[in-house]
């Protein structure tokens, strides 16, 4: 399909795609067409793309949009569907169809990583928007920026009698938060209402350095030390990507570590005898008693984002690696490992104080 989009193209589209590259025209496509129900050229051409830090001209969106009347026609022909082009037609298909059951009441977590098409399709899940409750955490977002309410409905308002604020953390503790607040990006959603404090006290984080070749090794060593504390289920190990697991599950097994890839399959047990291994994406919204976190180095935080000019959209890449980062050291409650390479450190790292860490167990 992706060949015979390209050799569809016009001259003012292909340059564009050289220009901006393949990967984020399709992000564009996906992101703000498809996840903001943009409907029509003439809407696009108009429409905030809020937190797309490159500018596009009229003459870049117009390709853009000429781009995307190609992808729809080899779409059909192919039967393909992206998640975001689904859930807007679902979208659609529920605002139109006033008769589809509704449910009387909702509760909705994690919204700030919902996009303006998903936000739209859960107040119309709900018979009373009233009745529909969501909680929001825009520290957790791994997007950069999450849509404004009043964009997906103009009379939404949660300002005020309609909202109320938990501005006590009692999930991890105040040695943790501080040791990672820099890397905190905040959002300018108009939920955002800073950082509940936390309330309990503990151990200072651990920041060890190792060769990645190494870090299973560290890993291994590092959950014999806790497991004079922890039981082994309280241990979540947290890679960067499904690969990063697979190995690390080799490896511990191969050092006499008990792990479990967790999965549709394998779910979190905290009572059990096994390590979890997640990835930083699956993560998210979860947490567990101890947190390791191997594998930080710039090949994964922030990864393969462009030349070291970085334009606008390494930029956005940047930026979302950075929050993917926080929010996998944030998954610990009250014991926190950080790993990071000895030869290709994060250039996120600069951004912590090592005075807020031990650096050995």
């Amino acid at each position: 399909m992706r060949h015979d989009v390209i050799s569809m193209l016009g001259a003012a589209e292909l340059h564009l795609v050289e220009r901006l590259g393949l990967a984020y025209v399709v992000e564009e496509i996906e992101k703000v067409i498809h996840d903001c129900d943009v409907q029509n050229r003439d809407n696009y051409l108009k429409f905030d793309r809020r937190g797309r830090r490159i500018q596009l001209s009229v003459q870049d969106r117009e390709a853009i949009w000429a781009i995307y009347d190609i992808y729809q026609t080899q779409r059909e022909k192919f039967r393909i569907d992206s998640w975001e082009f689904m859930r807007m037609i679902a979208s659609r298909q529920l605002v139109a169809d006033k008769g589809f059951p509704r449910y009387n009441a909702l509760f909705v977590d994690e919204v700030q990583d919902l996009s303006l098409t998903s936000r739209r399709l859960i107040l119309n899940l709900v018979h009373d928007c009233r009745f529909l409750l969501m909680t929001d955490d825009p520290a957790q977002s791994i997007y950069v920026y999450p849509p404004r309410w009043k964009d997906v409905d103009a009379a939404l308002d949660f300002r005020g009698r309609r909202s109320f604020i938990l501005r006590r953390n009692y999930r991890s503790t105040k040695e943790i938060y501080r040791s990672i607040e820099s890397l905190r990006l905040d959002s300018d959603d108009d939920t955002a209402i800073g950082v509940p404090v936390p309330q309990f006290t503990g151990p200072r984080p651990t920041w060890m350095v190792a060769p990645m070749a190494k870090h299973a090794e560290v890993v291994a060593n590092a959950v014999r030390a806790l497991n004079k504390h922890y039981p082994l289920g309280n241990m979540g190990v947290i890679v960067r990507t499904n690969d990063d697991a697979r190995r690390f599950d080799r490896e511990l097994r191969d050092l006499g570590i008990a792990a479990a890839i967790v999965n549709r399959d394998k779910h979190i047990d905290l009572g059990s005898d096994t390590v979890h291994l997640i990835t930083a994406h699956s993560a998210k919204g979860l947490e567990f008693p101890v947190a390791i976190v191997p594998g930080i180095s710039d090949k994964n935080y922030p990864g393969a984002i462009g030349d070291a000019t970085m334009d606008d959209s390494s930029q956005e890449a940047e930026d979302a690696a950075k929050r993917l980062l926080y929010v996998a050291l944030s998954r610990a409650c009250r014991h926190l490992v950080m790993i990071t390479d000895l030869d290709m450190p994060s250039r996120f790292e600069r951004e912590l104080d090592p005075d807020q860490w031990e650096h050995a167990l």
